[in-house]
């Protein structure tokens, strides 16, 4: 934690926070230059290790991007605000902010990571949820201690992908079979070489468990037994009955044909609802887990904190995780032939209080950072007045309900061309909280800044509309920013097309990049207001 932070009395109000930063920062910054020094990235803090987001810039970046470009007090806008660096690192410095994105994930992550919330009355809930959900859920992961015969918890579980060999049509379990390369495999019966993802598939196997048993301490690996797979079946068997009972739900939702559709290739794989990226158990275990949480009787704000906590832990329990030490890391839905299944329960508290990446540890760390500072409004004029200290917007930002000039600055990231289909991805965790984010189903990309590496779906995007979003998103920008004033932008992509389409956009919007002359550093900037 910086000296910034340390020196704040956080009982203080708004203007007067403001008034301590500009003491530590010194004098008031006038005709900035660009910024000229390099920084090294350094890892994220706790509030961003809370809940996973696609492509977050390094946070002490943006920080010094901040400090740099502005005075303590003034407006900063990120237009696509996405994990939320920009508005944490803008609150954290005491200036004011206004972050957009029509991504509702985004917004959910973001209200979680800035609002000061009673971590105590939090816990108090997660105590119930405990007393209500965790047996029930427990008891799904049974297995009988090979040491002492008595019920211990299964910790995790391997699963094997099974095919059928394209030349001898013998049923192959790919844990039990030569791996030549990524993906391709010798078949044991006719010894040919095939390529999994284009075989036909039957039911995954289960291989391996791993469990602790409470009673004596025995931890033990080993292939399971004929009780172990009679239990399992018996939960799939529950998991229909209660469903069909309507004691409990799941997302039935579709995947939308898109990037990752085609990228990994889900339907061929037979993937083509969300629900299916889990396990049987799984899923019976994240619903029983999802209506405990949304039947207690308590506050709104605690409700959706521990839904935020249930969403964090669905990335550690699906079929993405390659090995028990990881959840879904990648930027698309790539399931390993062979993967793990966590423990529902496990994870969930894991997520809450039981490590470097829980929700105590970053909302222990925001509360402090913010302190009385991060206070929200739905209204421009509580910004410029010091009322308040940040406005989230979930919606495009071609249209931003913001005045002309505004703003002090405006630093964000865009979307990187093709690179990351930030919608397509957060759908995963979308189709789950439907009641918090007031959706209906699946995101309506319609909007969304991006372009599609693949055609031929209804969503797909072209490098045009690409650069057309960002023009009016940039238009928007140059509407709202003060004359003379900086827009910032970092950016990666290795395709040259997609740079000229953002400098295209900027450029059409107003913005020009100053000479060398002016700079031998060059960057974007705001010349003046029609």
């Amino acid at each position: 934690m910086d000296n910034s932070s340390e020196n704040l009395d956080k009982g203080k109000s708004i203007s007067h926070q403001i008034s301590e930063q500009k003491k530590l920062e010194g004098e008031t910054k006038q005709n900035i230059a660009p910024l000229s020094v390099p920084i090294v990235a350094e890892s994220h803090t706790p509030v961003y290790n809370m809940h996973r987001y696609f492509a977050r810039r390094p946070s002490n970046v943006f920080e010094a991007i901040i400090k740099h470009y502005t005075n303590p007090g003034e407006i900063v806008l990120d237009p696509f605000m996405g994990g939320g660096v920009t508005v944490v690192e803008s609150l954290r410095s005491r200036r004011k902010v206004v972050g957009v994105d029509l991504n509702p994930m985004a917004w959910f992550i973001v209200d979680s990571e800035v609002k000061k919330i009673k971590l105590q009355s939090v816990l108090k809930q997660f105590g119930q949820v405990q007393k209500n959900a965790k047996k029930e859920i427990y008891q799904l992961y049974e297995t009988n201690c090979d040491k002492c015969q008595k019920t211990a918890i299964i910790k995790w579980s391997r699963w094997s992908s099974v095919v059928k060999c394209p030349s001898c049509n013998q049923m192959v379990v790919l844990s039990d079979t030569k791996k030549v390369s990524a993906g391709r495999y010798q078949c044991p019966a006719c010894t040919i070489t095939f390529r999994a993802s284009d075989c036909q598939r039957a039911e995954d196997k289960l291989v391996e468990i791993s469990y602790q048993c409470p009673s004596c301490g025995h931890s033990l690996h080993r292939k399971p037994t004929e009780d172990d797979l009679e239990r399992y079946q018996k939960w799939a068997k529950k998991l229909n009955d209660m469903v069909g009972d309507g004691l409990i739900e799941y997302p039935q939702d579709m995947i939308p044909d898109g990037d990752l559709t085609r990228d990994h290739p889900l339907y061929k794989k037979g993937y083509t609802q969300f629900y299916k990226l889990f396990t049987t158990r799984n899923l019976l275990a994240n619903s029983m887990l999802k209506k405990s949480i949304m039947n207690l009787d308590c506050s709104f704000e605690d409700k959706k904190a521990l839904l935020f906590v249930f969403s964090s832990s669905l990335s550690w329990t699906n079929k993405m995780q390659k090995d028990s030490g990881h959840g879904w890391e990648h930027h698309g839905y790539w399931i390993p032939d062979i993967y793990f299944e966590s423990n529902v329960w496990d994870m969930f508290k894991k997520q809450f209080n039981g490590g470097v990446h829980s929700y105590w540890k970053g909302k222990t760390y925001s509360n402090r950072e913010f302190g009385n500072f991060a206070v929200p409004t739905k209204e421009i004029s509580a910004l410029i007045n010091s009322e308040s200290s940040y406005w989230l917007l979930c919606q495009s930002s071609h249209q931003i309900p913001l005045p002309n000039g505004s703003v002090d600055i405006v630093i964000t990231d865009p979307p990187f061309g093709g690179n990351v289909q930030y919608a397509e991805l957060t759908n995963f965790w979308v189709v789950w909280l439907k009641e918090i984010l007031g959706t209906s189903g699946v995101i309506d990309n319609a909007l969304e800044a991006i372009q599609t590496r693949h055609t031929g779906f209804a969503s797909e995007k072209s490098l045009d509309h690409y650069e057309d979003m960002l023009y009016k998103i940039f238009k928007e920008c140059y509407r709202v920013l003060k004359p003379e004033k900086w827009m910032v932008l970092t950016f990666h992509n290795r395709d040259l097309k997609v740079w000229m389409a953002l400098h295209r956009a900027a450029h059409r919007a107003g913005f020009r990049l100053p000479s060398s002359t002016e700079d031998p550093n060059r960057g974007m900037f705001c010349t003046s207001h029609p």
